[in-house]
């Protein structure tokens, strides 16, 4: 089926605005288009007030067109949201066998807003059709969350599970997705969503409105393993359910046993409530936000998982600035300051050696600069120079024999995928890598930033000069690296997170580093 609208946008004698809806993939005798069209719309106060809006439901199968029916509804006059739904009349001028008799009803929604400053005002939403007299439902069904315990073993140690999830959108047609596949465990959890829209008439929805999850074992070399199944009516009213079932067996998709419990997590979200739900003049981050959380059941993990990215957006410029300050001198000393709720406390030797090394090769750099600058510049002030170029583009290089040669087992990536309890404590949390160095490394390079020391004092003959110079740029080398560059680092990215919220100009930034809006978690 396509419906083709008629929207009278502009005064006669202009034509009225006509769209058609996509045809539909699948024949189906309950179609859900769920496309949305905008229009401007043009009157005077000398024209004729605008006609009805007219729509006309053809069957586009094959080589002829094949009239349904077709429905009018006002135009809107007033701003705010209006939901029909009514039966189909009958045109017998348009119908192939004029004595035919048509049924099935439509449902729609209009959204008018006026430019007039008159219309702009408080105006409550309107809704044309009580949602307890519509004769279907209508609306978005989804599940967020699956959770399987003890699944029965379908391999030597363990299976490879995964689920084919079938739900009755309608009368004789079924909606099919599948999840991803879980290797080598026998109590898989799917953090995904499956979304699909449902239209079932009221009087035929005891017929099939059932969704059924089927769970299989995945093998490469033979035929997949069935496991067990579960059914369970859909969801019809809006809300969030969780149902806990036992698996059952099927003889005719497999012959073993069907072993373990299933959690499943869904939605229903009511086509014919949410005009009259709709909240008025929402901001830009209010509607992404209900984009993405309104269409999802939102359980602890993925609250958690989303809380600290969203924070930045109710925390004051004074709190911002003192999570990146923490963060911000908690990487210039190399975590031996405000470890803060990421990063694990102890472990003391380790941070200060890694200080420590850092500022001893950063002061063995800034003696060969002082031999280049020695020949080019003259005055007090080199010793100032190569204090401020090695604190600000030295390396730690420890921490780049680190990242080459060493790595830590336990994989930030795998880690994060854990998420700690509620009560869980802030050192009870795993550290990011880079941030712990071997103390042999920082040891290997304190003892070769002090031979190439002694090198230099040697080669320099113990000169007074030479060594004010290597005196200044050693105090520049701590005031910089561990006082001013946090500092100013701390109040850059502040200024980045707290424009970010009216403006759009460092987004490129935020998405290079999108750990910046909650400071790493700290």
């Amino acid at each position: 089926p396509q419906v083709v609208v008629w929207v009278p946008s502009q005064a006669p004698p202009n034509k009225e605005d006509c769209r058609k809806t996509p045809t539909v993939a699948i024949r189906s005798a309950n179609p859900v288009w769920n496309c949305a069209w905008y229009y401007t719309v043009e009157y005077s106060a000398n024209d004729p007030p605008p006609t009805d809006i007219r729509m006309e439901v053809w069957d586009v199968a094959g080589a002829l067109r094949e009239y349904l029916g077709e429905l009018s509804v006002p135009f809107p006059r007033q701003p705010g949201h209006w939901q029909y739904q009514a039966k189909l009349r009958c045109n017998r001028n348009k119908m192939s066998d004029p004595m035919g008799i048509l049924t099935g009803s439509l449902s729609v929604q209009l959204h008018w807003k006026s430019d007039h400053i008159a219309d702009i005002c408080e105006i409550p939403r309107l809704l044309a059709v009580d949602p307890s007299m519509s004769s279907s439902v209508c609306g978005m069904f989804g599940i967020s969350c699956i959770r399987a315990q003890g699944l029965r073993i379908a391999d030597i140690l363990s299976s490879d599970p995964y689920c084919v999830i079938r739900a009755g959108i309608s009368p004789k047609q079924t909606h099919t997705s599948k999840t991803a596949t879980l290797v080598s465990t026998t109590s898989p959890e799917w953090f995904e969503l499956h979304e699909c829209f449902i239209n079932w008439p009221k009087k035929k929805i005891d017929s099939g409105a059932v969704v059924n999850i089927e769970f299989w074992d995945f093998d490469r070399s033979s035929s997949h393993e069935f496991l067990g199944e579960v059914s369970f009516p859909l969801l019809l009213e809006s809300g969030d359910q969780v149902l806990e079932m036992p698996m059952v067996a099927n003889r005719n998709k497999g012959a073993g046993a069907a072993e373990g419990t299933v959690q499943v997590r869904m939605y229903f979200r009511d086509e014919f409530q949410r005009a009259a739900e709709t909240e008025p003049e929402l901001t830009s981050y209010e509607q992404a936000f209900c984009r993405y959380f309104g269409r999802r059941a939102v359980d602890e993990r993925l609250a958690r998982a989303m809380a600290t990215q969203l924070a930045h957006f109710h925390l004051s410029a004074a709190r911002i600035l003192r999570g990146q300050l923490r963060l911000a001198f908690h990487l210039a000393t190399c975590g031996l300051t405000d470890p803060g709720p990421s990063f694990p406390r102890g472990l003391r030797i380790r941070g200060y050696l890694a200080l420590t090394s850092w500022l001893w090769s950063s002061l063995a750099f800034g003696s060969l600069l002082l031999l280049a600058l020695e020949r080019n510049l003259e005055g007090a002030n080199i010793g100032f120079v190569a204090g401020i170029c090695v604190a600000l583009f030295a390396p730690s290089p420890a921490h780049l024999l680190v990242g080459f040669f060493w790595y830590d087992p336990e994989d930030p990536a795998k880690a994060m995928q854990e998420l700690p309890h509620l009560g869980a404590a802030p050192e009870g949390r795993r550290s990011a890598r880079g941030h712990g160095v071997p103390e042999p490394v920082s040891l290997g390079v304190i003892g070769l930033a002090l031979v190439a020391l002694a090198l230099f004092i040697g080669y320099t003959g113990n000169d007074e000069a030479v060594n004010l110079h290597l005196s200044v740029a050693a105090a520049t080398l701590l005031l910089v690296r561990l006082l001013l560059w946090p500092c100013m680092s701390a109040l850059w990215w502040t200024f980045v997170v707290v424009a970010s919220k009216r403006r759009g100009a460092f987004d490129w930034l935020l998405w290079l580093f999108p750990s910046t809006l909650c400071a790493h978690d700290v």
